[in-house]
């Protein structure tokens, strides 16, 4: 959550003395859901979506700031989890609605989305990129 905050205020600093820009903060689907056994980081992502809210209302007009929360994807960490028998990558894809783990490029698209010109009016906003998982509703066993 610091780290973030400070993130983002040096870089808006910049944006602010060139004109205006976007931050793109990465939150997590455990922002919008509990998830039993990880209360620390739960709590800390979902924090970081009210800072992408409140800072997006105070830079505003200058600075937008979105952030993506990306579903259980196949990046070196997950891929960790699952060899020490930490997560059930099985069990996620089948409550997955996609029922399939994304690939870390398909997080790129919504990054590429929010800062770009075609998202010239979007901000505060937290996109989901999570197969799913969000519009499914409870699980047990991840």
């Amino acid at each position: 959550m610091t780290s973030v905050f400070l993130c983002s205020r040096e870089a808006a600093r910049h944006m602010l003395e060139s004109g205006g820009g976007s931050i793109i903060n990465t939150a997590s689907i455990m922002s919008f859901s509990s998830f039993p056994r990880r209360l620390a980081y739960g709590a800390t992502k979902a924090a970081v979506v009210m800072m992408t809210r409140m800072l997006a209302a105070e830079w505003a007009p200058t600075i937008r700031v979105n952030a993506v929360a990306p579903g259980y994807t196949r990046t070196e960490m997950v891929e960790k989890l699952q060899a020490e028998g930490r997560i059930d990558l099985d069990a996620i894809e089948h409550r997955t609605p996609l029922r399939r783990i994304a690939r870390p490029d398909e997080m790129a698209g919504a990054y590429t989305f929010l800062a770009s010109d075609e998202a010239s009016y979007v901000t505060g906003e937290t996109i989901a990129v999570d197969g799913g998982w969000l519009a499914y509703g409870a699980f047990e066993g991840a």
